[in-house]
């Protein structure tokens, strides 16, 4: 029989394959199907974009104790708690209407189809699909066997399946095809009428788990700053609002839970962005067993909540992580997805960043084409220098640790294709650099990035071992508490160990999250490393003593100051504040050099109090004045500047140590939605009164302003 031939793509009539599955009853029979080449336009986006008011704008419009959050499918949710219980509803309680979300794909739009997600997995074996033309010649497609398996559960008796399956409609042997196919996956995904999330065959209790998580996601909403909230028809029902009770599973529901979020689609790389552009008709399939996928994350999602767990059994830990990992990703920007990528598997390295490539903003898309013509790390120095190109931030050198360094790469590129520090992965919080850009010139050819900066000092001669748990953390400072670290004044630093120990996750910097205060932290602290007890109860965030937070190592800087870092981190590195980067970063000098610059190598990354809000680059914030990090309604997580005494807030762009916006900018707020990720900075663009012109940077924080201010910039070569 012959074998199936693909013929080209026409590019400039945007096609694309889609096949059609041909109906059996017979679940054994062999797979025939067609493959038709169809234009695939996308609509103009303005048809494709939300255009009703942001959250900022309805909450002014709500009577007071009312809020208002988008949920995981972009409705508005209204909620005000109503003695104890939180009463919620899809209608404005004033009677407003600002619309339902737009449908997608529009009624209108044409080709319909379905697609399919799921998991390549190892080469294990194919089978003939029989592929029929318009003439009825039959031609054999060869398919994974585990595909070959999908495709007999979604084939219907009756009538034909339209459906979009990658490794069918895209010729695999044909790169270049597959690299313009990848870039137009995130078009596919989220114009296909549904996407069919297949998990695989159903095992022997796999309705329980589905019906569990169909059970819990009726009852619950999950907003986008991933507070869970009661369906409007449950309000009333107390337990399940507020999920404080331990569910009322059997042990055999439980287990069927643990055994299906195992399963391997969870764990792919490519499944993230698949999941994510879906619509809201979509599906998870397990067998014959369907379940909407908006019941299925809702369900998901709140079984990773600690306090739904209980004595008649539990999610295991793993399994919880990765619930939370993948639902949180939603409105996250693109470095934290990368993160997410890096514990995902997949059979080529450089799909790491290919695989997500459909959830980056266009701007960094568009210079991002996949070409498997480079190295692994010739993709991932790309990615990094788009990534700054597009957002004027080089915010993926917080992701770089030279311990985990490629061969052949420099060591400012990060490693997407191993499970990075503790240090690396923070993607929240303090802003060392506060809002300044990064200047930067690359030559790639020859491994270089030259970064400006300001150098803080050198790490001291107490750095500690490598700490790879809460435990080994506080044993260590019980050990410099009683004089037996050498260079470590006995008792002298109990404030510093608690911030370390919380790893910065404290009621002062993050409030409303039940973290204990830094001064509550420092006598937990000063009690652990002098009654050489380890009490149960004291937690840092949500992690017990026990729990693995790196590894990382305790140190102090030349300049008093104290922190975490990269367990890559010696004596005699240099900490220095990159403007447009998170975290301080400690780099390494290189000798000889080959030009004028000195050459460092780029260590990683610190967590160190006192340069964590910009105090290399404008100095400490006034007395009484405290930086603290609060998400906003749309998840996003801004810094608020307190006045301790009297409670006054400043907004994200009133930093106290700024001169005032000059008179002829003024600000505009963006969404925080769709192309618009923030890297952690404040979402505002700045407007120019008589240009108009519109830019992201704060006109106060240019490389002329710092220099204004006497900030003494250095040229660091890394390599």
């Amino acid at each position: 029989m012959a074998t199936y031939v693909y013929y080209p793509l026409d590019k400039a009539n945007n096609e694309i394959r889609l096949v059609d599955i041909f109906p059996s009853a017979n679940f054994e029979a062999p797979i025939e199907l067609s493959i038709t080449r169809v234009p695939f336009v996308v609509p103009p986006e303005h048809l494709l974009a939300d255009c009703r008011q942001p959250l900022s704008e309805i909450a002014p419009t709500l009577p007071p104790g009312w809020h208002v959050e988008k949920t995981l499918d972009d409705r508005y949710i209204y909620s005000t708690w109503v003695g104890d219980y939180l009463r919620t509803s899809w209608n404005h309680p004033a009677g407003l209407n600002f619309g339902e979300p737009p449908r997608i794909p529009p009624a209108e739009f044409s080709p319909q189809f379905e697609a399919l997600s799921w998991t390549w997995g190892e080469q294990a074996g194919t089978e003939a699909a029989w592929v029929l033309d318009r003439e009825g010649n039959r031609s054999a497609c060869r398919v994974r066997q585990n595909l070959a398996e999908a495709i007999r559960y979604l084939r219907q008796p009756c009538q034909p399946r339209r459906m979009w399956i990658d490794s069918i409609c895209i010729d695999q042997e044909n790169k270049e095809e597959q690299g313009h196919q990848v870039l137009r996956m995130k078009d596919i995904y989220r114009l296909a009428g549904r996407v069919v999330i297949w998990l695989g065959p159903a095992g022997p209790d796999t309705h329980l788990a589905l019906e569990g998580l169909c059970s819990l996601g009726e009852r619950v909403e999950i907003s986008q700053s991933f507070s869970i909230l009661p369906q409007p028809l449950y309000a009333g029902d107390y337990p399940w609002q507020q999920l404080t009770c331990g569910l009322t599973f059997s042990e055999a529901t439980w287990r069927a839970l643990n055994d299906l979020l195992v399963r391997p689609w969870f764990g792919r790389v490519w499944t993230i962005q698949e999941s994510l552009l879906a619509n809201r008709d979509s599906a998870f399939q397990c067998g014959s067993f369907t379940l909407p996928s908006g019941s299925f994350e809702k369900g998901y999602a709140a079984l990773a909540r600690p306090s739904t767990n209980s004595s008649s059994g539990t999610l295991k830990i793993p399994v919880m992580m990765r619930a939370m990992r993948r639902i949180g990703l939603r409105n996250m920007p693109i470095s934290s997805i990368l993160l997410c990528a890096m514990d995902m598997a997949c059979s080529d390295p450089r799909d790491k960043v290919y695989g997500v490539l459909g959830l980056m903003p266009r701007d960094m898309m568009g210079g991002m084409a996949p070409d498997y013509s480079l190295t692994v790390s010739e993709v991932f120095v790309r990615t990094t220098l788009q990534h700054g190109t597009a957002g004027c931030r080089l915010g993926l050198l917080d992701h770089c640790d030279l311990g985990s360094k490629l061969l052949d790469g420099p060591s400012w590129s990060p490693n997407y294709t191993i499970h990075q520090s503790w240090v690396s992965r923070s993607t929240e919080g303090p802003l060392a650099s506060g809002c300044f850009p990064s200047h930067w010139t690359s030559h790639v050819a020859d491994g270089i990035l030259e970064v400006e900066g300001v150098r803080h000092g050198t790490v001291a001669d107490d750095v500690s071992p490598i700490l790879d748990s809460k435990q080994s953390m506080v044993a260590f400072f019980r050990r410099a508490y009683q004089g037996q670290v050498e260079g470590i004044t006995k008792g002298a630093h109990a404030r510093d160990y608690a911030y370390a120990y919380h790893a910065g996750d404290l009621e002062d910097f993050f409030p409303g999250h039940g973290y204990p205060t830094l001064a509550l932290a420092t006598g937990n602290m000063l009690y652990m490393i002098s009654s050489n007890i380890i009490p149960g109860g004291l937690r840092a965030g949500s992690l017990m003593a026990s729990d693995p937070i790196g590894p990382v190592r305790f140190l102090y800087t030349d300049g008093g100051l104290a922190g975490i870092a990269s367990c890559s981190a010696q004596r005699g590195d240099l900490v220095v504040v990159i403007p447009g980067c998170r975290l301080p970063k400690i780099v390494r000098p290189l000798s000889p050099s080959p030009t004028s610059h000195t050459a460092y190598q780029l260590v990683g990354s610190c967590d160190i109090l006192g340069l964590s809000n910009a105090e290399a680059l404008l100095g400490p914030l006034p007395e009484g004045y405290t930086a603290k990090y609060v998400r906003d309604c749309t998840r996003r997580r801004q810094t608020w500047f307190t006045n301790d005494e009297t409670g006054a807030r400043l907004g994200p762009l009133e930093d106290p140590r700024l001169d005032p916006l000059p008179a002829e900018w003024y600000t505009r707020e963006l969404s925080g939605e769709g192309e618009e990720t923030n890297e952690g900075f404040p979402l505002f663009e700045f407007v120019h009164r008589e240009t108009g012109e519109a830019t992201r940077m704060d006109p106060r924080c240019t490389r002329e302003a710092l220099i204004a201010r006497g900030v003494r910039l250095e040229t660091f070569e890394l390599r």
